[in-house]
């Protein structure tokens, strides 16, 4: 499960618990994506 965040809504995640383990500026699997992808170490586990 990926969770997509536009920047400005990072903080409001942190607020929420959801800070980010990794942000990656482009999925790997759509290099078109226009947001970065927060993974967490679970996700990380898998790649």
């Amino acid at each position: 499960m990926l969770l997509c965040f536009s920047e400005s809504n990072l903080d409001a995640a942190k607020e929420f618990g959801m800070a980010p383990i990794l942000i990656d500026r482009y999925d790997i699997r759509d290099l078109k994506s226009k947001y970065p992808i927060i993974r967490s170490l679970n996700e990380l586990n898998y790649y």
